[in-house]
């Protein structure tokens, strides 16, 4: 009887989870129909495993999705001993671009440290941080070699901020997936890439 009962209870957690994934589903392409837009979701589990998602596996332009990757390739800069988080980063007028509320706070002292940068950049999607600290690690392609580095095959970055959030349909740069950047993160936060200080910290 027990064992009966297990399956019961099993078959009815799958049909009521079944149905969560459809409501989801439909909720999302209801969505997509009132804004006329497409929409990309991934969830995976800390392992990497897909829980849900909705056109995981299409492009989309990564936006500002990808500064929590580059705060991450910062603190594994800072774990290896290559960077210091308290570094000031000297910088002028010309890193104010479009949306960097702390990079103009900032500006009259002329620095940010490392640490400053990365908090702005995540935080606050501080696009003249983000600019500093892609100059800082060698540029878009410092930054798709981490992506790969930590097994992400598919997400790229091309350009900097603000031009990377330019995209049209079929241009590859700066573009991921829902499931590739859903699977960073978990790598980044539950995948042993950083230390448990940094992994804290971010």
């Amino acid at each position: 009887m027990r064992f009966i009962h297990a399956l019961l209870l099993a078959g009815i957690a799958h049909s009521a989870y079944a149905s969560e994934k459809l409501t989801f589903k439909t909720d999302l392409e209801k969505l997509e129909r009132e804004k006329a837009a497409q929409i990309g979701v991934a969830i995976v589990d800390p392992q990497g495993e897909i829980v849900a998602g909705h056109r995981m596996a299409q492009r989309f332009a990564m936006c500002s999705t990808f500064k929590f990757p580059l705060a991450a390739l910062v603190f594994e800069r800072i774990d290896s001993g290559t960077e210091r988080g308290d570094r000031k980063l000297s910088y002028g007028p010309d890193m104010i671009v479009e949306w960097s509320p702390a990079t103009e706070r900032f500006l009259a002292s002329g620095h940010m440290t490392v640490l400053e940068a990365a908090q702005a950049a995540v935080q606050l999607s501080d696009n003249g941080a983000t600019n500093l600290l892609l100059r800082e690690i060698g540029g878009p392609a410092a930054m798709t070699q981490y992506f790969r580095k930590i097994g992400d095959s598919v997400s790229r970055l091309d350009r900097k901020e603000p031009e990377m959030s330019d995209n049209t349909p079929g241009d590859l740069r700066d573009t991921t997936t829902p499931i590739a950047m859903a699977r960073t993160v978990a790598k980044v936060l539950y995948g042993g890439a950083l230390t448990s200080t940094s992994t804290h910290t971010i």
